[in-house]
C-alpha cells in the first residue's frame, strides 16, 4: 500500500470546496493556512475564502484562472501562471471525499500539521479494514492506471432520446421562451431565449427597450434581475413609470411627490389628469416589484461574476424558479479587474463568462452592447456592427440590433414616434437575418407595434 500523501487530501478537499456549498464554511473553520504544502494552494485555498465571505458561495475554476492571471501579470512569469493553472485543473477535477465529517473531526483535533498528517496516516492504514473511504485514494488509484480515453464508452444518441422528448412542450406552451407582452417580438422570437447582445445606435432606445421587455416578462411571473451600470435604481423606476403612465420622465421628477407623497406641502396645485395616470402607473409598478430587482452602480455590494451567479442561484432559490431574467446594462463597462493587453482580449473574457454563467444556470440574458465605430458611421447592423471580437457575436444564441429608420426629413428630437427596426442579425432558435419594424415614442420610453407594415425580410 501507498504511504499517505498530503497532496492528494488537500487537492480532494480543496476540490471539495470549489464543488459543495454546504461543505465549504464547515472546511473554512477548521484550516488553518500554515498547514497548506505549496505556494499555489495556499493561494487558491485564499480565493476560495475570500469568494465564499464576498458572495457565500463557491468559486469556479474560470474565476480562480482570471485570478491566477491577475497575480502574475508580469510576461516574464507565464511558467508560474502554468504551475498554477495545473494546479487549479487538477484540483477542480478532484472533488469528492466520502467521510468528509469524519476528516473535518481530525481537522478540528489536529494542533499542527504534521499532528494532522500523522493522525490520517493513521486512518489511510486502515483503508484495508473498510473502516474509512477517502477519495484520495481513488484519485491515486487512477493515477496508477491511467484510463484511456479510446476505451471509454461514448454514448449513441439512442441513451439521450427520453432526455430529448421530455424537454418538449406538451402543446400548452405557446412560445419556447419568457414572454414579453411585445407581440412581434414574441412571435417572431418566440419570446426571450438564451444568451442575447442586444446592439444599436444612440438613442435608438436600448435602455427603454430592455425595461419594457423586462418589465413585460415580470407582469407574466418572471423575476427580474436588472443590473444597470449606467443609470442609478430610481432613474431606472422613473422610466417605468414614464412608459406606464404617458407622463413625461422630467415632469414626474419635478412634480413627482405632488401626487405619491400625502404629506407634501406645496403652493402647486396637482393635475387631477396626471393624478389619476400616474396612481394607475404606480399601481401596475406595485403588482411586479416583488420579483423585479435592480443593482446599480450606487450600490456598495461588490460585483463580479461570481456575484452574479450567487445572485441568480439565490433568485431560484427564493422564487423557487428556473425561469429567471437577467439584464446587463451594459456588457462593456461591467466590473472586472486586471489588466488586459487590449479592449478585444477584455470583450472575449466578458462575454465567454457571461456564457458560462448562462450555460451554469440556464437562465435567459439579455446583455446591452455598444456599436463600433464603423456601425455607429454607416447605421449598419451587420454581424460586425456589434463592437467587440467575434466571440461577441458567436457566442451568444442571439443578437439584435435598434436601427433608427426615422426619415431625416420628418426630424428626430424628443416627443416624436421613430420608426426603428429590430434587425434579427443572428438565431440559433429559428429563422435570421430579418427586421421586425417598431414604433419609439422617445418622450415616455415606449415601444410599440407600426401602425403600417414597413420592414420584413432582409
Amino acid at each position: 500500500m501507498k504511504k499517505f500523501d498530503t497532496t492528494m487530501l488537500e487537492r480532494n478537499v480543496f476540490g471539495l470546496m470549489m464543488h459543495d456549498k454546504e461543505s465549504l464554511p464547515k472546511l473554512l473553520d477548521c484550516i488553518k493556512d500554515d498547514w497548506i504544502n505549496t505556494d499555489s494552494r495556499k493561494f487558491i485555498f485564499e480565493k476560495i475564502k475570500e469568494a465564499y465571505l464576498k458572495t457565500q458561495s463557491t468559486i469556479s475554476k474560470e474565476t480562480l484562472f482570471y485570478d491566477v492571471e491577475r497575480k502574475f501579470d508580469d510576461e516574464f512569469e507565464d511558467n508560474k501562471i502554468k504551475e498554477y493553472k495545473k494546479e487549479i485543473d487538477i484540483i477542480a477535477k478532484t472533488n469528492s471525499t466520502e467521510n468528509i465529517d469524519f476528516i473535518i473531526g481530525k481537522f478540528q483535533e489536529a494542533e499542527s500539521a504534521e499532528k494532522l498528517s500523522n493522525m490520517l496516516e493513521e486512518s489511510y492504514m486502515d483503508l484495508e479494514k473498510g473502516e474509512l473511504k477517502l477519495a484520495y485514494k481513488t484519485v491515486m488509484e487512477h493515477q496508477d492506471n491511467p484510463i484511456s480515453l479510446a476505451n471509454q464508452h461514448i454514448p449513441p444518441i439512442a441513451d439521450y432520446l427520453d432526455d430529448y422528448i421530455s424537454c418538449l412542450g406538451d402543446g400548452s406552451r405557446k412560445m419556447t421562451g419568457l414572454k414579453t407582452g411585445l407581440e412581434s417580438y414574441d412571435e417572431q422570437l418566440s419570446g426571450i431565449n438564451g444568451l442575447t447582445i442586444l446592439g444599436g445606435s444612440p438613442g435608438a432606445g436600448k435602455t427603454a427597450f430592455v425595461c419594457q421587455l423586462s418589465c413585460g416578462c415580470a407582469e407574466n411571473g418572471i423575476p427580474v434581475l436588472f443590473y444597470s451600470l449606467e443609470m442609478g435604481r430610481n432613474q431606472i423606476i422613473n422610466r417605468n413609470v414614464c412608459r406606464y403612465s404617458d407622463v413625461e420622465a422630467q415632469e414626474i421628477m419635478l412634480d413627482g411627490r405632488l401626487y405619491f407623497d400625502a404629506n407634501c406641502n406645496s403652493l402647486k396645485r396637482p393635475n387631477a389628469e396626471i393624478k389619476s395616470k400616474l396612481n394607475d402607473a404606480f399601481e401596475k409598478l406595485k403588482t411586479i416589484s416583488d420579483r423585479y430587482t435592480i443593482m446599480t452602480v450606487e450600490d456598495e455590494r461588490p460585483m463580479d461574476f461570481d456575484v452574479l451567479k450567487s445572485d441568480i442561484l439565490k433568485a431560484k432559490e427564493d422564487f423557487k424558479t428556473d425561469k429567471i431574467l437577467v439584464i446587463i446594462d451594459h456588457l462593456q463597462i461591467f466590473p472586472i479587474s486586471g489588466r488586459f493587453g487590449n479592449t478585444i482580449d477584455k470583450e472575449n473574457y466578458l462575454i465567454t463568462n457571461f456564457k458560462r454563467i448562462h450555460t451554469q444556470t440556464k437562465v435567459p440574458m439579455i446583455l446591452l452592447s455598444q456599436q463600433n465605430k464603423v456601425a455607429l458611421k454607416s447605421n449598419n447592423a451587420e454581424l460586425g456592427a456589434i463592437k467587440g471580437s467575434v466571440d461577441n457575436i458567436y457566442t451568444p444564441d442571439v443578437v439584435l440590433s435598434l436601427i433608427d429608420t426615422t426619415p431625416k426629413d420628418q426630424g428626430n428630437f424628443v416627443g416624436e414616434y421613430k420608426s426603428i427596426n429590430l434587425h434579427v442579425i443572428k438565431n440559433r432558435n429559428g429563422r435570421s437575418d430579418f427586421y421586425i419594424p417598431l414604433d419609439f415614442r422617445g418622450k415616455y420610453f415606449q415601444f410599440s407595434e407600426p401602425k403600417t407594415d414597413n420592414g420584413g425580410d432582409v
